[in-house]
């Protein structure tokens, strides 16, 4: 699914898609590995009930970043807010910053 794509990002991504340089793959990450180059990827597609190997060299994950700092389970950030590093954004949208794009 496309969320809010622009029009060229949008166009970009059909034309990849055609010539077949971009595969679009919904399903269940298992495991991204290194490996000469490349990205080994584990995964079970939607649908499917066995686990594939695919050899990529990019690998995009298009669930969704959460966004809200408050809700993130990493010790940065955590850190971050709890020293008063940074504070998060009223729209729950990442940190806030000012009008040069500063963090607060």
């Amino acid at each position: 699914h496309r969320h809010r794509a622009a029009p060229q990002v949008l166009d970009e991504l059909e034309r990849l898609t055609h010539s077949g340089r971009v595969r679009v793959v919904a399903g269940t990450l298992f495991a991204a590995s290194l490996s000469e180059g490349s990205v080994e990827a584990r995964y079970r597609a939607r649908g499917d009930t066995e686990v594939s190997t695919l050899s990529v060299a990019h690998v995009v994950n298009c669930t969704g970043a959460e966004a809200d700092i408050r809700r993130m389970d990493d010790p940065l950030w955590t850190k971050l807010l709890s020293d008063a590093f940074v504070e998060p954004h009223e729209s729950g949208l990442g940190v806030a910053v000012d009008g040069s794009l500063r963090v607060i």
